[in-house]
């Protein structure tokens, strides 16, 4: 039907989401299913009161942690590569490739989640601690 597999993957997780998420509401005709979900939330000790803005902030510094915690095993498997090359110069070759494109990134990735930090700051969100 679909020959994209990406349209293939959004269909299912849609679907997926729907039936876990919504037909259960649906099922059992809740029609404040927001006080559930906050009533548990601060039972179990968790913030109720995020905006729009704290969400956002903490989305994109997670994907900032995790993207930076790639590019550190990225390093660590260039210097891997670096040591089992046995002096061939093209496994060195492609080490020291992996490797500087490693830290561009790591540096990329820092900086970025710096100025997020920092715009956290100005919107007045707190910023989940590192």
């Amino acid at each position: 039907m679909y020959k994209n597999p990406k349209i293939k993957f959004v269909i299912l997780l849609a679907i997926i989401l729907f039936n876990v998420y919504i037909t259960p509401c649906l099922a059992l005709k809740i029609q404040n299913a927001g006080d559930y979900i906050n009533t548990s939330a601060q039972e179990a000790g968790l913030e109720t009161n995020l905006t729009f803005a704290d969400i956002a902030v903490r989305i994109v510094q997670a994907v900032l942690g995790i993207v930076g915690i790639v590019f550190f095993l990225l390093i660590i498997y260039g210097g891997y590569t670096w040591m089992t090359a046995e002096g061939n110069d093209e496994k060195v070759g492609k080490a020291k490739k992996i490797i500087t494109s490693a830290v561009i990134g790591l540096a990329i990735v820092t900086a970025a989640y710096s100025i997020s930090y920092f715009i956290a700051s100005l919107l007045e969100v707190t910023p989940p601690t590192p």
